[in-house]
């Protein structure tokens, strides 16, 4: 059930992206064209067109970085800002651009500003949903979760260790420490218990190394609280 949900807001978001950059598109086009003075009508519509295309790319780069962050890292935070400011000029250029045709279409001046609120803030939003959903298992963690439960009833002969690790990438999982699948938390524990660095472990998992220090900083307070239970019982 969760699985078709997850292919349903795919598809809805897709949908609804490519509908919106069409409208943006278009708007744009027919406004330049009906503006277009010394300029080739084709040559008018091309320039117009570029802001729509520039707001969703430059959308989509600041939700990637920002799910990428790396703390202290000047060129990061170089990159984050010219994307954003990017993304506010391809915004301003857009929302002018419609604002007008929207005025001319006979819409209200008082109201014409909510017809590119409308048109380009969706975009924004089916962007940022589809990587979110991008970034989440097609099934969600819960199903990970129970197929890594079934796999260990259905292993034949699965050691203490394998189900320590397992029993504790699902613990992490639960406890909302990360939303990474189950079977990459698991691999992380295990690459650090077989004596792997957290930087070759990031490397070979192609995950962020903070990520790795995160789960293995939760991982061993839970193993502390743990044993101190057990001291007291």
């Amino acid at each position: 059930m969760m699985d078709a949900h997850h292919r349903h807001a795919v598809r809805f978001f897709w949908t609804v992206l490519i509908a919106a950059t069409a409208a943006s598109l278009a708007g744009n086009a027919v406004h330049a064209t009906l503006h277009a003075t010394s300029a080739p009508l084709g040559v008018a519509a091309l320039v117009a067109t570029a802001p729509p295309l520039v707001l969703l790319a430059s959308t989509e780069g600041v939700s990637l970085l920002l799910r990428t962050r790396r703390r202290g890292t000047a060129t990061h935070w170089c990159a984050l800002a010219m994307t954003v400011l990017l993304a506010m000029c391809a915004f301003v250029l857009s929302f002018d651009a419609l604002r007008d045709l929207a005025i001319r279409s006979g819409i209200p001046a008082q109201l014409a500003w909510l017809w590119p609120i409308a048109v380009d803030v969706t975009i924004a939003q089916s962007t940022v949903a589809l990587l979110s959903l991008s970034r989440t298992p097609a099934a969600g963690s819960a199903k990970g979760i129970d197929q890594i439960r079934e796999s260990l009833e259905l292993s034949s002969a699965p050691t203490k260790a394998d189900h320590s690790r397992t029993g504790a990438a699902v613990a992490l999982i639960e406890d909302k420490v990360t939303k990474k699948s189950p079977e990459l938390v698991e691999a992380v524990l295990q690459r650090y218990a077989a004596g792997e660095k957290v930087g070759t472990i990031a490397a070979a998992l192609d995950v962020h190394h903070s990520t790795v220090r995160r789960l293995l900083a939760a991982h061993h307070q839970r193993t502390r609280t743990a044993n101190r239970s057990s001291t007291f019982q």
